[in-house]
């Protein structure tokens, strides 16, 4: 069963959680008010104290009030791609009510570094045949659909593939991927 996080555990929040539980889900949570998600933690939820503590979840649903607090719980300091030591959830569900144009930053963020991963690809990688701008926006659309928040070491090894054709490139990139993600 897969490991579920989720961040923001008020009115709404608890709710979700409270029926994943119900359903026999285990949920690891956090919210910035810990006195609030204490039932939680009578119900089974096991609850951190912050969101770097659930970076290694596979699915992480978020539930957080403004644009601003969804990118302090992801990028700020303690955050869960900031703070996660390399591991980030595969898969991101926001459920916040931030605006458009919030989530559209967010979306930008992950684009720049799709673009710059696959700049790196074409300039410094030997491969049989380096990634177009068809492959490439293949590739962002599939991390878009999978809910990728961050282009981590893992994500990329695992869907590397849409963007470079042959296996032996894929080979090669994946024994390079800390290079390459300049990390």
């Amino acid at each position: 069963m897969a490991k579920l996080g989720f961040i923001g555990l008020g009115t709404m929040g608890s709710r979700v959680v409270k029926r994943l539980l119900d359903a026999g889900h285990q949920v690891t949570g956090y919210n910035r008010t810990r006195a609030k998600a204490e039932p939680l933690a009578a119900a089974g939820a096991a609850l951190r104290g912050a969101p770097a503590e659930l970076a290694a979840v596979d699915v992480l649903f978020t539930m957080v009030a403004t644009g601003k607090d969804l990118e302090q719980v992801l990028f700020g300091p303690g955050g869960v791609v900031a703070g996660g030591g390399g591991a980030v959830p595969r898969i991101v569900v926001d459920c916040s009510s931030i605006g458009v144009d919030q989530g559209q930053a967010i979306r930008a963020r992950l684009a720049e570094q799709v673009v710059r991963t696959v700049q790196r690809l074409r300039s410094e990688e030997d491969l049989l045949k380096p990634p177009g701008v068809s492959e490439t926006l293949d590739w962002a659309r599939a991390l878009h659909e999978l809910g990728t928040t961050d282009l981590d070491l893992e994500t990329t090894a695992a869907t590397v593939g849409v963007a470079v054709k042959y296996q032996e490139d894929a080979q090669r990139v994946r024994a390079a991927l800390d290079r390459i993600l300049g990390r």
